[in-house]
């Protein structure tokens, strides 16, 4: 399910810990477990070549939501469906038009599904949800000229042009020792567009408190982002995203029918 918000005049983006609806009046600090949003909801493009917020890009003052849906929750009579119901492991988002100055923000929707892996439960099985902020710098997208270029295990399902760049999130980009978060939903924005961490001393000159993951280009083994020191959110830019492709990858763990016959002798 693909959503989106911008901001015209008097309705400036917040949080709220949905991403839909208003956002908490006059919150534009991220706390982890929030999501953006804005009282101006914006129609979103969604084909088979490009993704987009009034158009086919994202651009400043434009904030672009996807959740992930077991079955389809429609798109007349999807006011509601906020709560997704699958799930991801790693996501690749490609984008066309990157040069050598673009970067983004990403707000990760994450859950973790308890003891048993399914939506639901109680107890040891009972779900919990959080978000986190990620920083994307120009750096860490991989572009026609990275060396290598595309990683594997991505090779086969990306080919990059000169313009291109592939931005890769891993679990061991969002999970730290011990955490066993998996992705529900990704909100997408060129920049912070005047969204930061919380003031680190309320009441003085305003420092932000640093509170998005910098992803780190690397994939597998050599990737990880959660043991990098957290970042400002990007400040407020003219850049342009235009996605055409989105990938994602998930694990299902099946538990087989057992079918016994036995034999009375």
């Amino acid at each position: 399910q693909f959503t989106g918000n911008s901001n015209p005049s008097g309705s400036p983006f917040g949080f709220n810990g949905t991403g839909d609806g208003s956002p908490i009046a006059g919150d534009t600090f991220f706390n982890a477990g929030q999501q953006v949003t804005s009282n101006f909801e914006d129609w979103v493009s969604a084909t088979q070549s490009t993704n987009g917020v009034a158009g086919d890009t994202i651009q400043k003052g434009e904030a672009l939501t996807l959740r992930f849906f077991e079955l389809s929750p429609g798109i007349a009579t999807d006011d509601g469906h906020t709560a997704p119901t699958q799930t991801a492991n790693d996501m690749a988002i490609e984008f066309d038009g990157i040069g050598n100055s673009e970067d983004l923000m990403l707000v990760l929707n994450l859950v973790n599904l308890g003891s048993d892996g399914a939506f639901g439960g109680s107890g040891t099985a009972a779900d919990t949800f959080t978000t986190k902020a990620m920083y994307v710098q120009n750096q860490d997208i991989y572009k026609a000229s990275t060396p290598g270029g595309v990683p594997s295990p991505y090779t086969n399902e990306f080919s990059l042009d000169n313009n291109d760049g592939l931005v890769i999130v891993e679990r061991n980009d969002y999970n730290a020792a011990g955490e066993n978060w998996v992705l529900q939903g990704v909100q997408i924005m060129q920049s912070g567009n005047g969204l930061t961490g919380p003031d680190t001393v309320p009441g003085g000159a305003f420092v932000e408190t640093p509170t998005a993951i910098d992803l780190q280009k690397g994939v597998g083994a050599n990737g990880g982002s959660t043991t990098i020191a957290l970042q400002n959110w990007d400040a407020t830019d003219n850049d342009v995203l235009k996605i055409t492709d989105i990938a994602f990858t998930a694990t299902q763990t099946v538990t087989p029918d057992a079918h016994l016959a036995f034999d009375v002798v």
